[in-house]
């Protein structure tokens, strides 16, 4: 779907009043202030920026594989998901996690340095699980019809995506990013490389036009900002990683 200028405008706006609420919500909540521990800061921005772009690479190369298989299959609506959906879904957990998982290892770095551990745990899920729920309300034919009509293995696989590129791209990039050049101008990056990532999809499988494709991509910049937004309120994967699984599952779901 080709969104236009307004939408843009209109999606923004939201998104800023989303972003007011979880300001609220995790000063009500009381989120304490997570400084991600990493002993050589610029090394691993370094490096994060080399895994995202390995795994990146790995990722474009399996649409590329995709597009000749099977050409354009632009999104046509909801549709029924069986286990064998689950299967690309975690050779791509391998794509995103891998590189920045051996770099991890290497240098000893903690999983708490990219939001995972027990840091403002029970506030992320509390946050996570009203952004989620969010999610449904900007959907037309009423919000418990709507979660009803969610399929559970569409839930298991969007989990698999939102858990996996809020892993690369708020967890590991974002907090390096952030521990270098600061904490907004780290978020702002990673919002911006987020949004371009997906250009390459919305040419080669959804088969937009060039332009169509850019537009669609930087469009992503503020679904990006609200992600890196949540996660720097909570420093916690998970409310993040709630919020992206479920912004997918209904955007299956139609307007």
């Amino acid at each position: 779907m080709q969104l236009t200028l307004w939408q843009v405008v209109v999606m923004a706006i939201v998104f800023t009043v989303i972003g007011l609420l979880v300001l609220l919500l995790s000063r009500v909540l009381r989120c304490e202030p997570v400084a991600p521990s990493i002993a050589n800061p610029r090394r691993s921005m370094a490096l994060a920026l080399i895994a995202a772009s390995v795994s990146m690479g790995g990722a474009y190369l399996l649409l590329i594989a995709h597009r000749a298989i099977r050409g354009p299959t632009p999104p046509t609506g909801p549709r029924q998901y069986g286990l064998i959906d689950l299967v690309p879904q975690l050779i791509g957990l391998a794509i995103y996690a891998g590189p920045a998982g051996v770099f991890m290892w290497r240098h000893r770095e903690n999983l708490r340095s990219v939001g995972i551990g027990t840091q403002n745990l029970w506030q992320s899920l509390v946050t996570g699980t009203g952004l989620a729920l969010s999610a449904f309300f900007f959907k037309s034919g009423g919000f418990a019809g709507k979660i009803a009509s969610v399929q559970l293995l569409a839930v298991a696989m969007f989990a698999f995506v939102g858990f996996e590129e809020e892993f690369l791209f708020r967890g590991y990039l974002q907090n390096r990013l952030v521990a270098v050049m600061g904490r907004w101008r780290g978020w702002v990056c990673a919002s911006v490389i987020f949004a371009l990532w997906h250009f390459p999809r919305r040419l080669l499988i959804d088969g937009m036009s060039l332009g169509t494709a850019a537009a669609a991509s930087l469009a992503l910049i503020p679904a990006g900002l609200l992600l890196g937004f949540v996660m720097l309120r909570t420093g916690n994967l998970v409310a993040p990683a709630l919020f992206h699984t479920f912004i997918n599952v209904t955007s299956e779901l139609g307007p």
